[in-house]
Formats: C-alpha cells, sequence, structure tokens
C-alpha cells in the first residue's frame, strides 16, 4: 500500500489502518473539542493515525426545518481551531460545487457524501 501525507500525518499508519471519526455535524464549539480531545487521546495510547471528520453544515435533513447547522465560517473556524490545537487533519464534507472554495480554505480534505457520489452532477 502506497503511503501519502496529509498535513503532519502519515497514511496509513503502521499498523496499515487510519481512522477517521469525529461528530456527524458541528454543533458548538464544546462537543466539537470534547471528541476532538478523545481522539487524540486514542492516537498517542494507540498509534493509529486519526483524522478529525465533521459536517459543518448538514444539508442532507429530510426536513427544511431541520437543524442544519451553526453557520459555515462559525463551524469552520472551529474545525481548523481543532487542526491546529491538535495537530490533527480535519475533513469535512460539501454538498454544492459552491462550497468547495470556502471549506477548502479551513480543511485538509473535502468528502463527497456517499449520496452525492452517484455518477450524476453535483
Amino acid at each position: 500500500m502506497q503511503k501519502f501525507s496529509i498535513g503532519p500525518v502519515s497514511l496509513p499508519g503502521p499498523t496499515g489502518l487510519f481512522l477517521v471519526a469525529g461528530p456527524c455535524l458541528i454543533e458548538n464549539r464544546h462537543i466539537a473539542v470534547e471528541v476532538a480531545k478523545e481522539l487524540d487521546r486514542i492516537r498517542q495510547e494507540e498509534g493509529i493515525p486519526i483524522i478529525f471528520k465533521g459536517s459543518y453544515r448538514k444539508a442532507n435533513r429530510s426536513s427544511v426545518s431541520s437543524y442544519t447547522g451553526m453557520g459555515d465560517r462559525k463551524a469552520l473556524e472551529i474545525l481548523c481551531e481543532i487542526r491546529d490545537a491538535f495537530d490533527m487533519p480535519v475533513l469535512t464534507d460539501v454538498h454544492e460545487t459552491s462550497d468547495v472554495e470556502l471549506a477548502a480554505s479551513y480543511v485538509d480534505v473535502l468528502q463527497i457524501p456517499a449520496f452525492l457520489s452517484r455518477q450524476t452532477e453535483l
């Protein structure tokens, strides 16, 4: 398996594994930082490379009145803060091509959600 790096992290790790984990949605700073602390503990104890994943906006809710997030820039700033504080790469998903430039300026990896990975335009 070919190795590659995302920021300070070489993937895959020594065991061939790496973990992408985090809250489904960045709902507030406190929860996101607490999750990052726990992931950092696991990373240090187990030696598994970790990429922190959190959506800054949930655009795929089933109702237009459902909570979709705290605000794009605010949530992206929290992801950036986690990357810097824990020296951990961060990943988020994008739902529209118009989201790419903004999100890419804050995070290390952009993900297209599985539902949008069909053979259609974004």
